[in-house]
């Protein structure tokens, strides 16, 4: 395998069985995680997505947990009318859970969607990520954004470019980034997935505000594709991922990202010894990798199986 399409694919899939359209009992989703974990593409694997709720839940598996490495979890916090409160809480049950298992499972990634009053309110999300910070302590650990706040792509850009810059802001006080944004790339409805000029101009607000992004929901498949369920075209996780890095490293605008999202297809997306490249546009390996860390961090997915089937009939695995 190349350099350049190991490093755009490395731990890019947090896994999300137990969310839409897969729905999967915790069961069957877990021991799918642990089977990808010990599979030969663990490398692309990220966390385990499960809601704070069901935390308890996972205590019966302390005999998966056993396996080495440690299992390392994104919790998905409550949506709560009170997230000063209830959010902390949650981080508090996170650490119970974790010390529960000796170290054996690490809850070290947190995500919760905030409400549109806060998301228009820089000074709120500033408070509210100030908040987090000061009950996520080192040992939340690692490299990257520690929250992922989801803001809606679908109801214009005020939102976006506030929530971006509360969440640069708080990243530049901190001195290392704690906390990221999160995008909303489908559903189970058509209004759910956002429009390509939608998706470019987050993505362009996101980087000119040096503030990561982790993507969720409808991205099953590298390239776009309808879904015969919604109606919908689904976004392909090639072309948010490519696009991401070209913006990344290339600056681009929102008008020169929009095709790249909705390009149907694989003959101008490229990963060769000198890197990744969409129709003359380029970023070195380098480039790729620091893009993944610093910007365009991961995406949760239901499916495991689906992205590494297609990226095989693609010839890319």
């Amino acid at each position: 395998m190349v350099a350049s399409l190991r490093a755009f694919l490395d731990g890019l899939m947090d896994y999300a069985g137990l969310f839409p359209p897969a729905r999967l009992d915790l069961d069957p989703a877990l021991r799918n995680y642990a089977r990808y974990r010990a599979g030969r593409d663990a490398w692309m694997l990220g966390r385990f997505i499960v809601p704070v709720a069901r935390l308890g839940e996972l205590d019966a598996y302390a005999d998966l947990f056993e396996e080495a490495p440690p299992f390392r979890f994104s919790i998905l916090l409550r949506a709560a009318d009170d997230p000063f409160k209830a959010w902390p809480d949650d981080v508090t049950a996170a650490r119970a859970f974790e010390h529960q298992h000796g170290g054996r499972a690490v809850a070290d990634r947190f995500e919760g969607k905030i409400s549109a009053a806060i998301a228009q309110d820089r000074a709120a999300l500033e408070d509210l990520l100030g908040t987090m910070n000061e009950h996520l302590d080192a040992s939340a650990g690692g490299e990257g954004p520690r929250i992922y706040c989801e803001v809606d792509l679908t109801g214009g850009l005020k939102g976006i470019e506030r929530a971006a810059e509360a969440v640069a802001a708080r990243n530049a006080e901190a001195g290392r980034p704690v906390a990221g944004l999160k995008f909303r790339c489908g559903g189970e409805t058509p209004e759910a997935f956002p429009s390509p000029d939608a998706l470019a101009h987050a993505l362009v607000l996101a980087r000119d505000a040096s503030a990561p992004f982790k993507a969720t929901a409808g991205l099953h498949h590298p390239f776009p594709r309808l879904d015969p369920e919604t109606g919908a075209t689904m976004h392909g996780f090639v072309n948010v991922f490519g696009s991401a890095l070209l913006a990344h490293a290339r600056h681009l605008s929102a008008a020169e990202l929009r095709p790249i999202l909705e390009d149907p297809g694989s003959r101008r997306f490229t990963f060769d010894a000198d890197g990744f490249a969409w129709n003359g546009y380029g970023a070195n390996t380098p480039e790729v990798a620091d893009a993944r860390a610093a910007f365009a961090t991961s995406y949760g997915t239901c499916s495991f199986d689906e992205p590494r089937d297609d990226l095989r009939a693609l010839g890319w695995l």
